[in-house]
């Protein structure tokens, strides 16, 4: 499910999407979304990726699995990434995750999610608390 450029202002909610070639959900130069409640595995990259976005929600999700094609850079849960326009403004909680990237972000909030591992984490201004990584909680 790709949103492309342009389209302000939605929700994806409560989808299921399970073994796809590329992104399952996707965001792409786009302002003011909310992704809650979705259910994504087995896609071929990322699971959900938000980027060159701005004030976009990612909660309440469980997206582990994905990436298949053990493409480089790619994560069950990805904000910004190198190369593509900043997101700005973005918050991610409560989701479950097996692994998380973020990259060319800046003033996103992160917190409370049960996540695996780090991928990338390079962001300006970008406040990460609470998470539980591998097995331990961070302050």
């Amino acid at each position: 499910m790709q949103i492309g450029a342009g389209y302000n202002n939605g929700q994806i909610k409560g989808n299921t999407i399970d073994t796809c070639g590329s992104h399952g959900i996707g965001v792409d130069m786009c302002s003011d979304w909310a992704i809650d409640g979705n259910f994504v595995t087995k896609c071929g990259q990322a699971g959900i990726w938000v980027y060159g976005t701005s004030n976009v929600i990612v909660a309440n999700n469980n997206s582990t699995g994905n990436n298949t094609t053990a493409t480089d850079g790619r994560f069950d849960i990805m904000v910004g990434y190198v190369l593509t326009s900043k997101s700005l403004n973005c918050k991610v909680y409560a989701n479950q995750m097996g692994t998380f990237g973020i990259s060319d972000a800046e003033n996103t909030i992160v917190t409370n999610n049960t996540i695996g591992s780090i991928g990338h984490n390079f962001g300006t201004n970008t406040k990460s608390f609470n998470n539980f990584i591998n097995g331990t909680w961070t302050a």
